[in-house]
């Protein structure tokens, strides 16, 4: 065996405390470093993704028509600054809106910060279709059994 304290030196534990104490602060100092240099190159790298992004999201999926009236904000949960915020990615109609998948708004939303993230888009897609369709009647019934919590199956 070996021995831990080989010249028998009365003060051997504090030496050896305080040698495992500087290297613990030494290895948490380079952790730290690393963790922050690591954390400027995905910064970084955001930034560039971010800059090369130029057009919307979702423009290249849908068509381009813009006819009849389409107010998004007729679509139960859509506000006015989900409303903009679908305009500023080419979402201007109903049936645009009804092409663009469920997930595709969401993400659109949690990309443009936390705020967003208590908006469920789960139905929009089905009430854009409704409205694009000029079945008003069915999309307020199907509206009015959202509002009660009866949810059924989406009307296609």
């Amino acid at each position: 065996m070996f021995d831990l304290n080989p010249h028998h030196l009365p003060y051997a534990t504090p030496l050896h405390v305080l040698m495992l104490l500087g290297t613990a602060l030494f290895a948490y100092g380079v952790g730290q470093a690393v963790f922050r240099q690591r954390q400027q190159q995905l910064a970084q790298k955001l930034q560039q993704q971010l800059a090369k992004r130029q057009e919307p999201l979702v423009a290249p999926l849908l068509q381009n028509e813009q006819n009849g009236s389409n107010d998004l904000e007729e679509i139960l949960g859509i506000t006015t600054a989900v409303k903009h915020l679908l305009q500023q990615n080419g979402i201007h109609t109903f049936s645009q809106l009804g092409q663009v998948s469920t997930w595709t708004i969401q993400l659109l939303l949690t990309e443009n910060g936390p705020v967003n993230y208590l908006y469920d888009p789960a139905t929009w897609p089905a009430q854009a279709r409704l409205a694009a369709a000029n079945r008003w009647q069915d999309l307020r019934t199907f509206q009015e059994q959202l509002r009660r919590g009866a949810l059924t199956d989406l009307i296609m």
